[in-house]
């Protein structure tokens, strides 16, 4: 008869709370535009504080609904590209053009008297606060109190709570770029832009204590690698031992090469002397298997 065996682990997954990291507001700014119907591109750069736990750029829209497409350059290392759109549609009709506008359209471009609008800087050009520079301007504005709707345009979070991502920080001044645009002009009217960017501060403001968590994390994860090479090892030991049966191997989950050969040899019907001692038996040698074969052959004839 051939010999299954099988081996359960467990494993305990300890859950615990443990320190994290404060996002502190540094500056908030608003931009508007001064053209009811646009769709961009508007163009943002923010200078990075250079914080040494990270930092969050947050871009939303206070206002209309809207929707349309951002790109955000991180300091030309990396850029990513997504979507955004509020919890229902934009108001295309406010902004759809009538006939006697495209006919009025249609009669500038043909004259040569329309041009595309251009814009200039009109943030303040501080160390902190985002500039704006695009084909479409936005203008400073008011923050609002109250909108119909607040939808995230763009996002940048980076906070190090892992020595690995120390390196990823960005450095005092470093340009974070958002581009965003719509597909079709939008109802802007009542729609400011506002822009939060964020540092990272470690708890209480105690840099020494979140660099001892930070040590205390690398450490954990320095013993989960040793445990993790050690037990590769002792899996490519129990590969090479050459008996079906090892307690340190069974202890471990791991099946012996003997074993494994065994269990393989008895599916494919080999014979194997050393396999056939320790008890193992081919699949065509079970009791049942004779019994199968005959309801086999008699269901063929």
């Amino acid at each position: 008869m051939t010999r299954f065996l099988s081996y359960v682990s467990v494993a305990a997954l300890l859950a615990g709370c443990g320190p994290s990291l404060d996002q502190v507001v540094r500056t908030t700014q608003a931009f508007g535009v001064q053209q009811r119907c646009s769709q961009g591109p508007f163009e943002i750069h923010v200078p990075a504080f250079g914080s040494r736990w990270g930092e969050d750029i947050m871009l939303e829209a206070r206002g209309n609904a809207v929707e349309g497409h951002t790109t955000l350059q991180v300091a030309d290392k990396s850029t990513i590209e997504s979507t955004y759109s509020s919890t229902t549609a934009p108001n295309a009709s406010a902004c759809m053009l009538s006939d006697a506008d495209r006919s009025a359209l249609a009669a500038s471009v043909n004259g040569g008297g329309a041009s595309a609008p251009t814009g200039t800087s009109t943030g303040s050009i501080t160390d902190t606060n985002a500039t704006t520079k695009a084909n479409v301007a936005l203008v400073e504005a008011g923050i609002p109190n109250t909108w119909l709707y607040r939808t995230e345009v763009a996002h940048y979070h980076n906070e190090v709570v892992d020595w690995r991502q120390a390196h990823s920080v960005l450095k005092r001044g470093e340009d974070v770029k958002i581009i965003f645009w719509s597909e079709h002009p939008v109802d802007l009217q009542n729609t400011i832009f506002v822009l939060t960017h964020s540092e990272m501060v470690a708890p209480g403001g105690d840099d020494k204590k979140w660099q001892a968590h930070l040590d205390e994390v690398k450490a954990g994860q320095d013993k989960e690698e040793q445990e993790r090479i050690a037990k590769a090892r002792e899996e490519t030991r129990c590969q090479n031992v050459l008996a079906t049966s090892d307690a340190k191997c069974a202890s471990e989950g791991y099946k012996t090469g003997l074993q494994r050969r065994c269990e393989s040899l008895a599916k494919n019907n080999a014979t194997d002397q050393p396999c056939r001692d320790d008890g193992w038996r081919n699949a065509n040698e079970r009791p049942d298997a004779q019994q199968t074969q005959t309801q086999t052959q008699t269901q063929t004839q």
